[in-house]
């Protein structure tokens, strides 16, 4: 189910910055936050297929990368960036 989710998630950022990069002009920095939101969702999906993720985690971390979508498409695409960042940041294993 989570596999699921996370599969369709990426798939929504894909098509979202594609549309919203040919409507608003936004070029890279739309297709940054694309990049951006497939890349943290990697990271959840191998951090998820090793079971160490809690469901409350997962909702907040699904949660924040929404915000980061919002963000995005509202125009402040750095903005955005930060907040891709601070997820990655969080969702890393400890080295």
């Amino acid at each position: 189910m989570k596999r699921y989710l996370i599969s369709s998630m990426a798939l929504i950022a894909v098509v979202l910055g594609t549309v919203t990069s040919s409507v608003a002009g936004g070029g890279s920095f739309t297709r940054g936050c694309a990049a951006r939101d497939m890349q943290v969702l990697m990271m959840l999906e191998q951090l998820d297929s090793g079971n160490s993720v809690a469901a409350q985690q997962m909702n907040e971390v699904m949660s924040e990368l929404f915000d980061a979508r919002m963000v995005c498409l509202g125009g402040r695409v750095l903005d955005a960036l930060v907040i891709y960042d601070n997820v990655a940041r969080r969702i890393s294993p400890m080295s």
